[in-house]
């Protein structure tokens, strides 16, 4: 095990929170593979902070099929609404430019689901964007604030993509 890895498995005991945070993220970034099960015991973590990143590790950086399900489950069922818009940002990236109906659909209920906390609104009208064909230069030049999805999304294009869903 060369020094890297090694840094990266004692982070992964350590007591500091942060410090294990930083490990999960470097791992995910730099494609640790050899990792992916001590990632997914911390995809059930008591801190919300260490399942988001775990989550963002197996589903967004590294779009494993297995933990699709886990992205979506952790979506709509976490407490913790920063974790549930990174499964939901995570579930989403599986389908990036596919254009596909029913998770547009999904996204946009969410999307117009007062219910929903800000910031799990917000990342499903940004995972509309990645999910439709748009290309990112075509994409609404400003993408609202957490507090300002309601004044400040583009409901013209949100409506024309779910109408184009395939």
């Amino acid at each position: 095990m060369n020094d890297e890895l090694k840094e990266l498995e004692e982070a992964l005991e350590s007591y500091d929170h942060d410090d294990i945070y930083s490990a999960l993220i470097r791992i995910g970034k730099g494609f640790h593979y050899e990792f992916k099960d001590k990632v997914q015991a911390f995809l059930n973590h008591a801190d919300a902070a260490l399942r988001a990143a775990a989550i963002r590790v197996l589903a967004f950086y590294w779009q494993m099929e297995e933990f699709k399900d886990s992205a979506e489950r952790m979506s709509v069922w976490d407490e913790d609404e920063e974790t549930r818009s990174v499964a939901l940002m995570g579930w989403a990236a599986y389908y990036e430019d596919t254009n596909n109906k029913e998770v547009m659909r999904r996204l946009y209920d969410t999307l117009r689901n007062k219910d929903e906390p800000d910031m799990v609104r917000l990342t499903a009208y940004t995972a509309m964007l990645c999910v439709s064909p748009l290309q990112a230069p075509s994409w609404p030049a400003h993408i609202p604030g957490i507090e300002n999805v309601d004044e400040e999304a583009d409901w013209d294009l949100v409506e024309q993509l779910l109408r184009n869903a395939e």
